[in-house]
């Protein structure tokens, strides 16, 4: 199947198909993990004799589940998700009505969550509701480690959290807290919390 700007057009995304590629090789590159050619060759008789007590025999168990469903797959297609519905910064100055520069500046205050994949940023798209940010989200922002993966930071904004837990006890994802307008201060303290964790 040939991938046409009509079909990523209908997918919401909003990139040419040449972009769309590049964007996908750089989500495999970030994320596909260093191929061994067979780790467990690379073991002494002593330290294989003890796995195989443990029940792995390093020569016959799979180096990693690296097929369709596997981690590194499914990271990379996360990963490739985030980077080809993300936005550039000439579309998110025009959806916030600020110069280029400014979107550049809240990317390096961190107030403003980006990945750069190569040569241009890129900025991630869960954190608009329509053509506006999301209350409050610049100030969780930097509150989160600088090491942690674009797969992670997307993922906690929009899993539910147990700190984030309303009169009802219905748990919330950080997004649909800061959505609601509901105060601010736990989810930057779970975040922080994120960032000692990750």
């Amino acid at each position: 199947m040939t991938i046409s700007a009509a079909l990523l057009e209908r997918a919401g995304i909003h990139v040419s198909p040449e972009e769309f590629e590049h964007l996908v090789i750089a989500a495999v590159e970030q994320v596909a993990p260093e191929r061994v050619s067979d780790p467990g060759r690379d073991l002494t008789r002593d330290q294989r004799a003890a796995l195989i007590r443990g029940g792995i025999d390093p020569l016959t168990a799979p180096v990693a589940a690296t097929g369709p469903n596997g981690p590194a797959t499914r990271g990379a297609t996360l990963y490739a998700a985030i980077l080809t519905t993300s936005l550039s910064v000439a579309e998110v100055a025009r959806r916030l009505g600020v110069d280029e520069s400014r979107v550049r500046q809240r990317i390096h205050a961190r107030t403003l969550y980006a990945i750069k994949p190569g040569a241009t940023w890129r900025v991630a798209r869960f954190q608009f509701a329509d053509d506006h940010l999301v209350p409050g989200i610049d100030r969780v922002l930097p509150r989160l480690s600088p090491g942690l993966s674009a797969v992670t930071v997307v993922a906690w904004f929009q899993r539910p959290s147990p700190n984030l837990v309303d009169g009802n006890g219905v748990a919330h994802s950080p997004l649909d807290w800061l959505t609601a307008g509901d105060p601010i201060a736990p989810v930057a303290a779970a975040a922080e919390d994120l960032g000692r964790d990750g």
